[in-house]
């Protein structure tokens, strides 16, 4: 008999999750993928790996950063790089006291 064996998906445990879903996927609420972006940016990132560590999809990714932007908990920074420009994205302290009092409410 032969059995089929799947690799198993590679799942960072430092996501946070609220709910899964039938197909054993979780559904993480708005305010917990706010958290997972500043927390990745924390120290100033690319858009791609703020997406690739928060595991969000490039959609999600065009609908958060502007938002988070506006609203002050990101800094957008443009750092010239030999020919072009490179955009990245970093935690403000307005994103740092969110985080904060977002930890204290879980405690």
């Amino acid at each position: 008999m032969h059995l089929i064996t799947q690799k198993p998906r590679f799942v960072d445990a430092s996501v946070p999750c609220l709910q899964r879903m039938g197909n054993g996927k979780k559904r993480r609420d708005r305010h917990e993928i706010v958290a997972v972006i500043l927390e990745c940016a924390r120290d100033g990132t690319k858009k791609t790996h703020i997406m690739n560590k928060a595991q969000i999809s490039y959609s999600q990714t065009e609908q958060y950063l502007p938002l988070l932007v506006e609203k002050g908990f990101l800094v957008n920074l443009v750092v010239p790089k030999r020919r072009r420009a490179i955009q990245f994205f970093k935690t403000s302290d307005l994103g740092r006291k969110f985080l904060e009092n977002l930890r204290m409410l879980e405690i």
